[in-house]
C-alpha cells in the first residue's frame, strides 16, 4: 500500500487514491488481495480459516473464549476502519472478492457445523459461519452496515463467552466437551441448560430468547438491502445458512432437554462465583438488549460517526492552484 500510495495513513491512502487516479492500479489492488487475506487470517475467514478448530479445540477453555470474541472482534474492528477510511473509492474492486469470501464463509463453516459433535469444534465452526456473516455487514459498504456489524459484534461476544463460560464447568480435566455431557442437563443442573440455551439461540438468531442475536442479523440484512447496491444475493445466502445453523444449534439444545442422562457421566460440579457472574451477566444482557436494543445501537451509530469519511471524488481546484487562481 505505501508502494502505491507513498503513504501509510488511511485518510491520507484514501486521499491520495483518488487524487492520483489509483484505483485500478496493479500495485493497490495487490495491497488490498493481501490486506484481504491477511484479515481473512485473523478472522477465519474461509479459505484462511484452517486453523481455528484445531487451535480452539486444543487451547484452555478461557483462552478459546477469549480467541473466539476478543479477538475476532478487534481484528473486524480493524477490518472495518481500514476498509471505510481507506478503500471507499475502490469499492468496485474490493466487492466482488469480499463477497466470494463472505459466501464461501458462511456455506462452508454452517454445513461443516452440522458434523460436529465435539462442542468446541462445533463452536469454533460457529465462530467461523459468524464471520461471514459480519462479512455482509463489510459488503454493504455503508454507515448502516457499520453500526450493524458493530451491534452484531457485541451480540456475538456475549453469546460466545457465556457459551464457553458453560463449557468451564461441564470440562473434565482435558477431556473433549461432547454431547453426551450436554446429554439431560436439564435433570441434573436445569439454571445451567437455561443459560446454555439463551447463548444457542442468540447465536443462531431466534427471535425473543435469542433476543440480541435475532437482532444482530436482522440489522445486518437490512444494511445489506438498503445499501447503495442492495446485496440481494448475500441476503438470500445469509438466511438459508442460518437455517442450515439451526441445525447444530437447536441439536444442543434438544440434547440438554429431550434425551436421558448418560449414566457414566457424572454430574457438572458446583458453578464457581466468577463463572456464574459471566454466565448470568452474558444471558441476561442478550435478553435485555433484545427488549431495549436503542441503547446498544446509540453507541453503534456513535461508533460509527467516528470513522472519518475520506473523499470519494477529486477536488481539482486544490490539485490546480495555479490554474484557479488564473481563472479568478
Amino acid at each position: 500500500m505505501y508502494g502505491a500510495t507513498g503513504a501509510t495513513g488511511l485518510h491520507q491512502i484514501a486521499t491520495r487514491v483518488v487524487e492520483n487516479h489509483l484505483e485500478t492500479s496493479p500495485i493497490l489492488l495487490i495491497g488490498i488481495a493481501m490486506l484481504l487475506v491477511g484479515f481473512g487470517f485473523k478472522v477465519s475467514t474461509v479459505p484462511f480459516h484452517m486453523w481455528a478448530p484445531d487451535v480452539y479445540d486444543g487451547s484452555p477453555n478461557p483462552i478459546t473464549a477469549y480467541m473466539a470474541a476478543t479477538v475476532k472482534t478487534a481484528a473486524f474492528a480493524a477490518f472495518l476502519r481500514v476498509w471505510l477510511e481507506a478503500f471507499p473509492s475502490a469499492f468496485e474492486h474490493w466487492h466482488r472478492a469480499v463477497v466470494g469470501l463472505a459466501i464461501a464463509t458462511m456455506v462452508i463453516g454452517n454445513a461443516i457445523g452440522l458434523q460436529q459433535r465435539n462442542i468446541k469444534r462445533l463452536l469454533a465452526y460457529s465462530s467461523i459461519a459468524h464471520a461471514g456473516f459480519i462479512l455482509v455487514a463489510i459488503a454493504s459498504n455503508t454507515p448502516q452496515g457499520a453500526s450493524a456489524m458493530l451491534f452484531y459484534l457485541l451480540a456475538y461476544t456475549l453469546a460466545t463467552f457465556g457459551a464457553f463460560a458453560v463449557l468451564v464447568v461441564l470440562s473434565r480435566g482435558d477431556a473433549p466437551v461432547t454431547s453426551e455431557d450436554l446429554s439431560g442437563l436439564w435433570t441434573v443442573r436445569p439454571w445451567l441448560a437455561s443459560a446454555m440455551t439463551v447463548f444457542m439461540f442468540a447465536l443462531l438468531g431466534f427471535p425473543v430468547l435469542g433476543g440480541a442475536g435475532f437482532l444482530a442479523k436482522w440489522y445486518v440484512l437490512k444494511a445489506a438491502l438498503q445499501a447503495d447496491q442492495p446485496q440481494i444475493a448475500l441476503s438470500v445466502v445469509l438466511v438459508l445458512t442460518t437455517v442450515i445453523s439451526a441445525g447444530y444449534y437447536l441439536y444442543v439444545v434438544m440434547v440438554m432437554f429431550m434425551r436421558p442422562r448418560v449414566a457414566t457421566v457424572p454430574a457438572p460440579p458446583e458453578t464457581r462465583a466468577w463463572t456464574q457472574f459471566v454466565m448470568v451477566a452474558c444471558a441476561a444482557a442478550i435478553l435485555v438488549i433484545g427488549v431495549m436494543p436503542q441503547i446498544s445501537m446509540a453507541y453503534a451509530n456513535a461508533g460509527t460517526m467516528a470513522i472519518d469519511s475520506p473523499p470519494t471524488q477529486v477536488n481539482t481546484a486544490s490539485l490546480h492552484p495555479a490554474n484557479s487562481s488564473h481563472a479568478r
